[in-house]
């Protein structure tokens, strides 16, 4: 249900070296896309921790695929499977390369956990990505891209909002939200739609 999953497919010559040090590019410059989350010892609290930049199969896995809707089914499968968002082995990004029956067929897979991405983001990662794979496959480097360093990270803005001003701000809505969600079970809104709501949620909406 958290999973977003964006897939592209490319006509032509496609070079995966420059896109694997495109994808690696982007994840070194956002670090959100490597964050992963460990529970502290004393409270139960979520802490943040930075990872590097994963390589080889954890960056980008290439597979193959006997023609284009093989490779769409290996996509369906990938884009339908969890994270781990707990321990060591924790992830939030995956991007799978599929050559679908000829070296000028590829599919591309970027499947990323909504804790750290949303619709908004997929336009600044298609432009970052667009900018980093075509300095590298044109020979250039990655500063030929041009973007602009950022000033902040999606770190920095959690630790904004867990600051005392902000705490001190929002304080009487927390107190407020948490009396009116403490009562159990939570009324179901039931709106006149087309099709009655099933007794078991599925995700066929």
């Amino acid at each position: 249900a958290y999973n977003i999953s964006m897939a592209w497919r490319f006509d032509g010559p496609l070079d995966a070296g420059a896109l694997r040090g495109a994808l690696s590019a982007l994840m070194e410059r956002h670090t959100v896309l490597r964050t992963s989350y460990t529970m502290a010892s004393d409270d139960g609290s979520f802490i943040q921790r930075v990872n590097e930049v994963p390589t080889d199969d954890a960056l980008l896995l290439e597979r193959s695929a006997a023609d284009e809707a093989a490779g769409e089914a290996l996509l369906a499968e990938d884009a339908s499977r969890g994270f781990e968002l707990l321990g060591e082995r924790s992830n939030v990004m995956r991007c799978t390369l599929v050559q679908a029956g000829s070296d000028r067929r590829h599919l591309l897979l970027i499947n990323v956990h909504h804790v750290a991405f949303d619709g908004g983001s997929t336009t600044v990662l298609l432009r970052e990505l667009g900018a980093l794979y075509g300095a590298l496959s044109g020979g250039g480097t990655l500063a030929d891209a041009a973007l602009a360093e950022l000033p902040a990270q999606y770190v920095d803005y959690a630790l904004w909002q867990r600051s005392e001003a902000v705490e001190a701000q929002l304080g009487g809505s927390l107190a407020y939200w948490r009396e009116q969600l403490s009562e159990g079970v939570l009324p179901v809104l039931e709106l006149p739609t087309d099709f009655p709501r099933p007794s078991v949620q599925t995700f066929r909406g």
